[in-house]
């Protein structure tokens, strides 16, 4: 538990020193959070199963694995590293483009530090000990969606072949290219959400994708519609506890208030990825296995929930921020505490480590 706690100490220290953008110091934040992670051992629920993979490629075997991921195994292997360096690395990588992202969006969006490095720590971080190749897929998107807000479908594209090379659904986003920049009118957005949820409760977001597998399986590109809908880690169940029907309540929320929330073209695109985020979170309910996809998203709710701070009066702005950061420690510590006292329903704790990266 101590690590845990430490890290939010180190968050909260370095994010109160300025509260409005991304500083020199905060590199040394993003490389304590790299360690932490890239030097994990057995934490996270796909750790062994990269030791694994590492070890195949190592060897000459083919894995059903994207090119960058092989090609950086491959190398980290040529360099006289083992698999404890492919994690280092990965987590280098993954927080390199984090920050550069949370960097460029501090410049132009409103941005409370402490709030969104909180915020980082509970739903982007620790789902990053899992998944590793789609974490970095998502960090590297991240730091490309700036070309969406740009209108630079070019340069978007490049960044996304990138990640793509890591995990192939990262194909996603040259779709959301065209979508995320409308402005969706809040009855059309209300009644999307109540119809995803009468769908999962009739199952058929399952029969949907069932359907496409079986008779339309052109459109599965690279098998991952049926490894995801067969494969026996994606049908587990999943729980959804407090944190989602928090996102609900948070979302419904800035749907109604909309009109005094989004002020500009970037809150609007940030404002669709965080409700395409919980809208992915009700279809999940039906279908376990779009939770793959939630890892893409949660960033933007982190940089779009300090938007609401905006429709509080000047005068109680500040004590407004303390407590909605203070709501947010609290639910860390909860998640933390809670992992501890129920073992073996958290995938990151308990926290082990080893530092050594050579064969």
């Amino acid at each position: 538990m101590f690590i845990y706690i430490l890290l939010i100490i180190l968050i909260l220290i370095f994010s109160l020193r300025n509260t409005k953008s991304i500083t020199k110091a905060d590199i040394l934040v993003f490389m304590i959070l790299s360690f932490v992670s890239g030097f994990r051992y057995d934490v996270g629920t796909d750790f062994l199963g990269y030791i694994s993979y590492f070890n195949m490629i190592e060897n000459g075997i083919d894995i059903p694995v994207e090119k960058g991921f092989v090609f950086l195994n491959v190398l980290i292997s040529k360099m006289g590293l083992n698999s404890q360096a492919l994690f280092l690395v990965m987590s280098i990588l993954t927080m390199f483009f984090f920050i550069n992202g949370m960097k460029y969006y501090s410049t132009i969006i409103h941005f409370y530090k402490p709030l969104v490095y909180v915020a980082f720590l509970i739903f982007i971080y620790f789902s990053s000990f899992n998944g590793i190749r789609q974490s970095l897929a998502a960090a590297i998107l991240f730091y490309a969606s700036r070309y969406i807000i740009e209108k630079r479908l070019i340069l978007f594209g490049m960044w996304t072949l990138i990640a793509m090379q890591f995990h192939f659904s990262s194909i996603l986003f040259l779709l959301l290219f065209f979508v995320v920049g409308k402005s969706y009118s809040k009855k059309i957005m209300l009644i999307v959400l109540l119809a995803s949820f009468m769908l999962v409760k009739l199952n058929m977001v399952s029969e949907i994708l069932i359907y496409i597998n079986n008779n339309l399986s052109y459109l599965d590109v690279g098998g991952y519609l049926s490894n995801y809908l067969y494969d026996g880690y994606n049908l587990r169940d999943v729980s959804y506890g407090i944190v989602f029907y928090i996102n609900i309540l948070i979302i419904s929320m800035f749907i109604i208030m909309k009109n005094n929330i989004i002020d500009n073209r970037t809150e609007l695109i940030v404002f669709n990825l965080f409700y395409i985020y919980n809208l992915i979170g009700i279809l999940s309910m039906d279908v376990p296995a779009l939770t793959r996809l939630m890892l893409y998203f949660p960033i933007y709710m982190v940089i779009c929930i300090p938007l609401i701070i905006k429709i509080v009066d000047d005068k109680i702005r500040p004590l407004f921020k303390y407590i909605m950061t203070t709501l947010y420690i609290l639910l860390y510590l909860f998640i933390i505490i809670n992992g501890y006292i129920n073992s073996g329903q958290s995938d990151f704790i308990p926290y082990k480590f080893n530092i050594d990266i050579f064969s």
